[in-house]
C-alpha cells in the first residue's frame, strides 16, 4: 500500500511541477508580448520597423533601444555589435536597420521645446524621460537623477550647473528642455503681498 501511495504522489508532484512551470511559462510570455507592444508602439512609423523589432528583439527588449539617441555612426557600431554577438541579420538588412534608426532614434536636436511641448519637470522626470525629451546623453541623465537623490528636489535649473559630468556647454543646450516648478504660493497679478499686524 505504502509503496502504490509513494508512486502515485510521487507521479502527482511531478504533474503538479509540470503544470507550475507550464503556468509561469505562459503568463511569463503574455506578460513580456505585452511589454514588447509598449516598446513597439514607441517605435515610429517607418521603412525598416519591422526588421528593427525583428532584430532587437533576439537578445534583449525593444526598450533598451528605444530609449537610446545615437547618429549614424553611433547606430551601425550597434547593429554590427548586434551581429557579432550572434543576432540573425543579413548585410542588406544591417542597412535598413541602421538607416530606420539612425532616423527615427537620432540624436534630439537642440532646439527650444515649442509651444505645445512643456518643458520636462527636473524633480519628476524619470531617466527614460530625460532621454526621450532631451538631448541628454545617458551619463548625463543618469548624472542627473543621482544627484537629485543625494541632494533632493531642484530649486533651480541653474543647479544643474554643479553636475561634473554636465559640461557648461551641454547645459546650455538642456536647459530649455527642464524647468523646476515653483513651489511659492502665488499672488494674484495686480496685488501684493500684504504684512500681518499684531
Amino acid at each position: 500500500m505504502n509503496r502504490l501511495w509513494g508512486k502515485r504522489t510521487k507521479r502527482n508532484l511531478r504533474y503538479l511541477i509540470w503544470l507550475g512551470v507550464g503556468l509561469v511559462s505562459f503568463f511569463g510570455a503574455v506578460f513580456a508580448q505585452q511589454m514588447a507592444d509598449k516598446w513597439i508602439a514607441q517605435l515610429p512609423e517607418g521603412k525598416g520597423k519591422v526588421l528593427v523589432q525583428d532584430a532587437c528583439v533576439q537578445c534583449h527588449t525593444l526598450q533598451s533601444t528605444v530609449v537610446q539617441r545615437k547618429d549614424r555612426t553611433g547606430w551601425k557600431k550597434t547593429v554590427n555589435d548586434m551581429i557579432l554577438r550572434g543576432a540573425f541579420i543579413m548585410p542588406n538588412e544591417a542597412e535598413a536597420i541602421v538607416d530606420y534608426l539612425s532616423a527615427a532614434l537620432g540624436p534630439v536636436k537642440a532646439q527650444a521645446p515649442q509651444a505645445k511641448t512643456p518643458p520636462l519637470d527636473l524633480n519628476s522626470a524619470s531617466l527614460e524621460e530625460l532621454l526621450r525629451a532631451t538631448p541628454l546623453e545617458r551619463a548625463e541623465a543618469e548624472a542627473i537623477l543621482e544627484y537629485r537623490r543625494l541632494h533632493g528636489p531642484f530649486r533651480s535649473v541653474d543647479e544643474l550647473k554643479g553636475i561634473k559630468a554636465l559640461k557648461p556647454e551641454r547645459f546650455e543646450k538642456i536647459k530649455a528642455f527642464l524647468a523646476v516648478p515653483s513651489t511659492e504660493p502665488k499672488v494674484p497679478q495686480g496685488s501684493s503681498p500684504t504684512k500681518r499686524e499684531h
